[in-house]
C-alpha cells in the first residue's frame, strides 16, 4: 500500500506498479534527439517574464533557462533573463534589457535585443536585427533585411541579404511521446480530487482520468527506494500545482526519471513551486513567479507544449545547470562548414496528433 500523509487523493489499485524499464520511457527516443535537447519547446510562442503588456513587462526579469529554447512562433525574453543555450524561433525574437544568451540565436522574423544585452554566439535573422544600446554580440550578425546599431552596440562581422533561415515544425514529436506514454499499461489509477494534499508515492505508472490539482504548499514525495526508478503521471485533463508545492525525489539515483504528461489539456505551476521532472502538455504550460522545474537524476528536464505556448514566470528557472545547461560551441553562420541549423526531417515523428 502506498504510504501517504494527509492524503486527500483516493487511490484505486488497477495493477501493481510496473518495474522501471529504460526503453519505453526514453524521451529522447520518443521525441527525437533534437526536440529532446530543448529545455523549452512551444508549438506557438515562448514568453519568459516579459508578457504581452507593459504592466507585465515592468515586473518581469531574471528568468533562467538552462538549455535551449525552440518555438514555432515568437520568443520574448524578459529583462536580465538568461538562456545558457541557444534560442530558435519561427517568428520574432525580442529580449529585454541586459538579457543574456550563451549560445546562438536564430529567428525567421525580426530580432530585437534590449539595451546591454549579450549574445555569446552568432545572430541570424530573416528580418531586421536591432542591437540595443551597449549590447554586445560576440559572433557574426546576419540579416535578410537590415541591421540597426544603437549607441555603443558591438558585434562581430555584420552581413546582409542572407538566405532566410527556417525552423521545422516539431510539435508532432511531443504528441507522439504523449501518446506512447499514455499507452503504457500495468499502472495505478489515481482518482484525484480538486485538492490533493501531501503524499508519498513509489515508482511506477500513475493514471489520472480527468484533472489533477495539488493543493498549495503541499509536498509530493517520490520514493525511488535507491533504484533506477521511473515515475510517470498520465493525466487525461489539466494538471495544476498550487503555489508553494514541492515535488521531492527521495532515495533516487542518477537514472531516476520523472515525467508529468497532461495528454488532454494544460499544465499550470503556481508561484514558488519546486517541480522535479519533465513536463509534457497537450496545450499550454504556465509557471508562476519564482518557480523551478528541473530534471530528476542526471536528466535535464524541460517543458514541452504540443499545441500551444509556454509562459515562464518572473524570476523562474527551467532546466538543470551543469552539462545540461551548457551551450554548444558558438557557431559562425558565415562559414560553409558551420551552416545555420535547420532541423532534420528525421526528427519529426508523425503521429496524427494535432
Amino acid at each position: 500500500m502506498i504510504p501517504t500523509r494527509q492524503l486527500l487523493l483516493t487511490l484505486s489499485l488497477v495493477a501493481a506498479a510496473s518495474t522501471a524499464k529504460a526503453d519505453p520511457y526514453d524521451l529522447e527516443f520518443l521525441m527525437g534527439s533534437t526536440l529532446y535537447e530543448q529545455a523549452v519547446f512551444a508549438n506557438t510562442y515562448v514568453v519568459a517574464g516579459a508578457g504581452p503588456s507593459a504592466a507585465l513587462a515592468a515586473v518581469a526579469g531574471h528568468e533562467t533557462v538552462y538549455g535551449d529554447i525552440l518555438a514555432n512562433g515568437y520568443v520574448t525574453l524578459g529583462a536580465s533573463s538568461t538562456v545558457t543555450g541557444s534560442v530558435q524561433t519561427g517568428s520574432n525574437l525580442t529580449t529585454g534589457a541586459s538579457a543574456a544568451v550563451a549560445g546562438n540565436t536564430l529567428a525567421v522574423g525580426a530580432t530585437t535585443f534590449g539595451a546591454s544585452s549579450v549574445v555569446a554566439g552568432s545572430v541570424l535573422s530573416g528580418g531586421i536585427i536591432t542591437l540595443g544600446a551597449s549590447s554586445d554580440i560576440t559572433g557574426n550578425v546576419q540579416s535578410g533585411s537590415a541591421i540597426v546599431n544603437e549607441a555603443g552596440a558591438t558585434s562581430g562581422t555584420q552581413i546582409l541579404k542572407i538566405t532566410e533561415p527556417a525552423v521545422a515544425d516539431l510539435h508532432q514529436s511531443v504528441g507522439s511521446a504523449q501518446i506512447a506514454l499514455d499507452a503504457l499499461t500495468g499502472g495505478t489509477a489515481l482518482v484525484a480530487s480538486n485538492a490533493v494534499n501531501s503524499v508519498t508515492l513509489t515508482a511506477g505508472i500513475y493514471d489520472v482520468t480527468g484533472s489533477m490539482a495539488v493543493a498549495a504548499d503541499q509536498t509530493i514525495t517520490l520514493d525511488a527506494q535507491g533504484q533506477d526508478s521511473v515515475f510517470i503521471f498520465n493525466v487525461s485533463d489539466y494538471l495544476v500545482f498550487g503555489a508553494g508545492v514541492d515535488v521531492v525525489v527521495a532515495n533516487g539515483t542518477d537514472k531516476t526519471r520523472v515525467i508529468w504528461n497532461a495528454t488532454g489539456n494544460y499544465v499550470s505551476i503556481g508561484a514558488g513551486t519546486n517541480i522535479i521532472g519533465t513536463i509534457l502538455a497537450h496545450e499550454y504550460i504556465v509557471t508562476g513567479a519564482a518557480s523551478t522545474v528541473r530534471g530528476a537524476g542526471d536528466s535535464c528536464g524541460g517543458v514541452y507544449s504540443a499545441t500551444s505556448y509556454v509562459s515562464i514566470g518572473a524570476a523562474s528557472t527551467i532546466g538543470t545547470s551543469g552539462p545540461c545547461g551548457a551551450a554548444a560551441p558558438p557557431a559562425d553562420y558565415s562559414n560553409p562548414a558551420d551552416p545555420p541549423p535547420v532541423f532534420a526531417a528525421a526528427d519529426v515523428r508523425s503521429s496524427g496528433f494535432m
